[in-house]
């Protein structure tokens, strides 16, 4: 078990070994760009922590049966993590278990995410919704989750 400013330190000097300097977190997320998408990491809950990595790959996109319907299908595709509509936005993300973290996993972790925001936003925002600008926040709260 670790606590939350353990599994924070530990995520920010791995960061640091993965990308070189890295900025404190802006709002409770590193930011970064990753090729078309913003990439972040972030710390969920305080009792066993988790990592998460996610991207905004879609934003101002209302929800609808036809959006719902191509994320489960890109779902049932994605086996280390999830994509998923909320606030408005479509999402992806990947949860870590906060206390075993290490370099290679978050590495693999953070281009995973990337790599499948990037290979789906220019589609998804075509039919969908608009392409996600800057560095959003992470996922509204309750939807960041182990589950």
């Amino acid at each position: 078990m670790s606590d939350r400013a353990t599994v924070e330190q530990r995520t920010y000097g791995l960061l640091q070994e993965i990308l070189g300097t890295v900025d404190p977190p802006t709002n409770g997320s590193w930011m970064f760009s990753f090729k078309t998408v913003p990439l972040g990491v972030t710390i969920a809950g305080d009792e066993d922590p988790t990592v998460v990595v996610f991207t905004q790959v879609v934003s101002d996109v209302p929800k609808s049966l036809e959006l719902l319907d191509c994320l489960n299908e890109i779902n049932e595709k994605m086996s280390f993590g999830r994509i998923f509509w909320a606030g408005n936005s479509v999402y992806i993300q990947q949860v870590l278990i906060g206390s075993t973290v290490d370099r290679e996993e978050l590495q693999t972790a953070m281009s995973s995410v990337g790599e499948w925001g990037d290979s789906l936003d220019e589609d998804l925002a075509q039919r969908f919704g608009s392409l996600a600008q800057g560095a959003p926040g992470p996922p509204p709260p309750g939807v960041v989750s182990t589950a």
